[in-house]
């Protein structure tokens, strides 16, 4: 599965700096299309290809349950870190190291 995600491996790092300006386009977008997009019919939400977890950390902030899912483990791991320990009342995002393309682990 790691020979998948090699080259996001490597460029995990750099691509973590980014990680809050991701989320706060993304929460840019979202309110803007709040009118069109009505999460209130969603509890849960996978993000597929997530990277370092910003979409997940800005569904988990509009009460939906987030999961990632990608093939590199470092874009993981850095996505563990940035979105940290959510409110005690809501569970954590969960992340799933794995490929779309060889089936959804579900």
């Amino acid at each position: 599965m790691e020979k998948e995600g090699l080259l996001f491996n490597k460029i995990a790092p750099v691509y973590g700096f980014s990680f809050y300006s991701q989320v706060r386009h993304y929460r840019y977008i979202l309110d803007k299309t709040k009118e069109e997009l009505d999460f209130s019919a969603y509890r849960s939400i996978i993000d597929i290809g997530c990277g370092t977890g910003a979409l997940c950390k800005v569904l988990k902030e509009y009460g939906m349950n987030a999961t990632g899912l990608d093939p590199a483990g470092a874009m993981l791991s850095i996505a563990q870190k940035k979105t940290g320990k959510t409110e005690s009342h809501q569970r954590d995002i969960e992340f799933i190291h794995g490929n779309v393309l060889s089936g959804l682990p579900f």
